[in-house]
């Protein structure tokens, strides 16, 4: 089969969207899916469990969320763009905020963005994760086979696409 055109690329928003939250995915969405966790370790003496963690999007639809702040402020406020299938931006919400974590870690997170749990064979709850903030980089390929795979992805770091203390806007 012939491989389709490429989609636009989606460039970020200059500034902070100025009209209240609007639209919603219409046909094109998001569907985010995790992987069975990674490279679990205990640490800390024996009191936490490390490992790591993959999200990827199965849906026909780009995640893009773009984060603004006023400068020197701790917090970006987060905002969802969404896009039809042909890469059109269709509408927006503001969906939570960005945190600059200095410590092991020097890039913005998404906050809120996963919650786990360390459950008994029973299903009951040992204890929930502290951690549930995020940076979302395009870091690993999941399924190229899937249809919208990106074969030629852009800010697979995290040093681009999680930022320095100093960005003012921040696309993840």
């Amino acid at each position: 089969p012939a491989a389709s055109p490429a989609p636009p690329r989606l460039e970020p928003h200059r500034s902070e969207p100025e009209v209240p939250s609007r639209g919603k995915p219409s046909g094109a969405s998001v569907d985010l899916r995790s992987l069975p966790a990674f490279d679990m370790k205990v640490a800390g003496k024996g009191t936490r469990l490390r490992f790591g963690a993959t999200v990827w999007n199965a849906g026909d639809a780009p995640l893009v969320i773009d984060g603004f702040r006023e400068k020197g402020a701790d917090e970006m406020t987060a905002y969802q763009y969404f896009y039809d299938q042909a890469g059109k931006e269709t509408g927006h919400q503001e969906v939570g905020e960005f945190h600059y974590h200095e410590a092991n870690h020097n890039h913005w997170h998404y906050e809120d963005f996963a919650r786990y749990r360390l459950l008994r064979v029973d299903g009951s709850e040992v204890a929930p994760s502290g951690k549930q903030s995020f940076c979302l980089a395009n870091t690993d390929a999941v399924d190229l086979t899937y249809p919208g795979a990106k074969w030629n992805i852009y800010n697979t770091d995290l040093s681009s696409a999680c930022g320095k203390r100093s960005v003012i806007t921040l696309r993840e």
